[in-house]
């Protein structure tokens, strides 16, 4: 039925067919052990309750490179399952999640609640170019995940404003000096909060920095400038089955057991 409920288009129709089945989040338990409540008409939580596991190749990425100690920020949260995944991987290290939608802070508290972590630290705010505020367009409740700065769907319109702040000023507040890994997944937005990290990235502040390309969203030229940005810092972009992660030079070999890799490619290949 969840799986029915979420096909349904327009996606409005398939959230009112949901509200009128009276469909609750319920609890689900991970492969690795993870509780997580969720809303199992989601992309998100229809994949959890399925596989157990959600986007596993990137899952496998955090297992491989957070160890005890790191510091893992998470861009685009969304109800913390990264988070809480990262959580359990650095002990004594530091988790930041940061997610806008206000919808969703209780969730992410609820979830970390659920799994007995003191290592997340929740930060309700958008990394963006400049500090201020913006729209933020909401997905429906299928698709949390895909909410965006750009409206660039047909149907809906809801929207709410929340702060906005860079990578630069948001390292020197919570006074990060090294970040193992940076996690990018904000649909669209990709290269402001690139943009908005300059000095961080020019004194090579981040090992590992894994993202999504959104060309259908933000076009091929700002793509091409986010590879070109990360490439004038020194940055090489490592592909493995479509995976982006962009590192430092020589950490492409602590990757190798995630698979055929393209090392030093371009972005769109």
């Amino acid at each position: 039925m969840y799986t029915m409920l979420l096909k349904i288009r327009p996606t409005q129709l398939g959230v009112f067919a949901k509200q009128l089945l009276r469909v609750k989040r319920q609890y689900v338990c991970t492969k690795r052990g993870q509780k997580f409540l969720v809303d199992p008409v989601s992309v998100f939580g229809l994949e959890l309750l399925c596989q157990g596991v959600y986007e596993p190749q990137m899952s496998r990425f955090l297992e491989l490179v957070l160890r005890a100690n790191d510091v893992f920020v998470d861009v685009g949260g969304n109800e913390g399952y990264f988070s809480v995944l990262a959580s359990s991987l650095i002990q004594n290290g530091t988790v930041h999640c940061i997610e806008p939608q206000s919808r969703l802070q209780r969730i992410i508290q609820e979830n970390i609640s659920l799994n007995c972590v003191n290592s997340i630290v929740v930060h309700p705010i958008a990394i963006s170019n400049q500090q201020g505020e913006v729209n933020l367009f909401l997905r429906p409740s299928t698709n949390t995940g895909a909410s965006s700065f750009f409206r660039h769907w047909k149907l809906g319109s809801t929207y709410e404003k929340v702060p906005t702040t860079t990578l630069d000023a948001f390292f020197q507040r919570n006074s990060l000096e090294r970040v193992r890994l940076l996690k990018i997944d904000c649909e669209g937005a990709e290269y402001l909060v690139i943009a908005g990290g300059n000095n961080i990235l020019k004194k090579h502040q981040i090992d590992f920095i894994a993202m999504e390309y959104h060309e259908s969203i933000c076009g091929w030229e700002k793509c091409a400038e986010i590879h070109k940005l990360l490439q004038t810092y020194g940055y090489i972009l490592t592909k493995c089955h479509g995976q982006c992660i962009y590192h430092l030079p020589g950490l492409e070999q602590e990757l190798q057991s995630l698979g055929r890799l393209q090392i030093n490619c371009d972005w769109h290949e």
